[in-house]
């Protein structure tokens, strides 16, 4: 993005092309001037903890991308996220 500045391009004309709000795009410019690139890596945001880890969420990915619930003795066709809870924490190893 800020690349896309130096090289010439009007920062209202990349807010309009990344649609996104004009402010945000001088809000990064500003942290750029500021920080450089670092400034512009994301920050942690707070909330609560993940309830699966990282092979939780891929054996899962994998259940949904790979079987319908009917093939798994479900009464529904189409995943829904109270399936998906009601599954996962089941099946999934620790």
């Amino acid at each position: 993005m800020v690349r896309r500045i130096e090289a010439g391009i009007h920062p209202e004309d990349l807010a309009r092309d990344l649609d996104i709000n004009r402010r945000t795009v001088y809000r990064w410019l500003e942290k750029y001037h500021y920080g450089g690139e670092d400034a512009l890596k994301a920050e942690p945001r707070p909330g609560r903890e993940p309830k699966l880890n990282a092979l939780q969420m891929r054996q899962l990915a994998r259940m949904i991308r790979d079987r319908n619930p009917l093939q798994l003795n479900f009464t529904f066709a189409l995943w829904n996220r109270p399936l998906c809870q009601h599954r996962s924490p089941l099946d999934l190893q620790q």
